[in-house]
């Protein structure tokens, strides 16, 4: 994951700080230590309202790279950072505060994800591609590698989002979960997705408004909804020969951009 101008300094910032502590350790890192609830130091903030939540993402990261969390940063209801932390973490804390309330950044954009998941079955009558639109391309591609086949849309979903927020979406057969993250001019995805008892699993740099299949699994379907709505048969025929289920491919395609 590249990080963007926005991140480069708040890393630097507070890892200086966590270097210079760990440099008066013989033997042991801060990161690595056990703190005790009684040594934290409880500091509040002024941020500007559009890097409050990447701030406190953050902080909240860095304080969680070694065994156990060292702090805590949280954004209260009136915008101000509460920062719980050693009492050696606050100054480089407060400089790179500072320098933040200076910073003229952009903020936080919002970022589009379109998901489509898609049925496919190999031996029946091959799609026409032409009837597909923007998808048509991608489908092309798996053609191109996986032969012709027989492809049917189970489900299209989008969401919004902040950059490096999570945000989950609920559809007729497929549950999914997707950190989108503004990296530069691409976009940084983590994708979770749960559809027709299979689990998908990725993170994945993308450029943006490019159509890009995650990848591809197999699954077992005996839903009446899924084999007659979805793929448009007739349940009795397709389930012909008492197998109970009917194995076809699923393929999971995506598309991310900031909006503007």
């Amino acid at each position: 994951m590249r990080l963007t101008s926005k991140w480069i300094f708040p890393l630097i910032a507070i890892a200086a700080v966590l270097l210079i502590v760990a440099g008066r350790c013989k033997s042991t890192s801060p990161l690595d230590k056990k703190i005790d609830a009684s040594s934290l130091v409880l500091q509040s903030y002024k941020v500007p309202q559009q890097y409050g939540s990447d701030t406190e993402m953050t902080l909240n990261k860095l304080f969680s790279l070694g065994k156990e969390s060292i702090g805590r940063a949280y954004v209260a209801p009136n915008g101000d950072l509460l920062v719980a932390a050693p009492a050696n973490f606050q100054p480089g804390i407060q400089s790179f505060m500072a320098n933040l309330n200076k910073s003229g950044s952009a903020p936080t954009p919002t970022i589009q994800v379109k998901y489509r998941i898609v049925l496919s079955r190999k031996g029946e009558e091959k799609t026409s591609l032409d009837d597909w639109g923007e998808l048509k391309p991608a489908l092309e591609a798996i053609e191109k590698s996986q032969g012709p086949q027989k492809f049917s849309l189970a489900e299209q979903l989008t969401t919004n989002s902040l950059s490096s927020k999570e945000v989950t979406i609920k559809g007729a057969y497929s549950i999914i979960r997707t950190t989108a993250t503004a990296s530069g001019d691409q976009i940084v995805l983590s994708v979770d997705i749960d559809a027709l008892q299979s689990l998908f699993h990725t993170t994945i740099q993308i450029p943006e408004k490019k159509l890009l299949v995650l990848g591809q699994s197999s699954c077992e379907v005996g839903s009446y909804s899924v084999i007659e709505n979805v793929l448009g048969l007739k349940k009795e025929d397709a389930l012909a020969g008492g197998k109970g289920t009917l194995l076809v491919s699923i393929y999971y395609i995506i598309e991310a951009e900031r909006l503007k």
